[in-house]
């Protein structure tokens, strides 16, 4: 029996993970929000960069709304970040 490894497009990803926890859910919206200032733009310049609407990014950041995978990947190529998943 041979082990094969898959490469995974995340690009058309649509995975959504309903229940993230708060702490989970802030920690995302933090670090977007850092990365977004770190960069000194706005929540509509990031939306022009992403094609995430601004009023998606203005609902994650607040943490009013958990952004699906494909969201986050969006906004981290806009962002110019990577997206690392830790199972701890």
């Amino acid at each position: 029996m041979t082990s094969e490894k898959k490469l995974v497009s995340f690009k058309d990803a649509t995975l959504k993970i309903p229940n993230f926890s708060m702490r989970t859910q802030i920690r995302i919206a933090g670090e977007i929000h850092k990365a977004r200032s770190d960069l000194g733009i706005s929540q509509s310049d990031l939306s022009k960069m992403s094609g995430i609407p601004q009023k998606t990014i203005s609902r994650i950041e607040t943490g009013v709304s958990v952004p699906n995978f494909k969201t986050i990947i969006s906004l981290a190529e806009a962002l110019k970040k990577e997206v690392i998943f830790k199972l701890i």
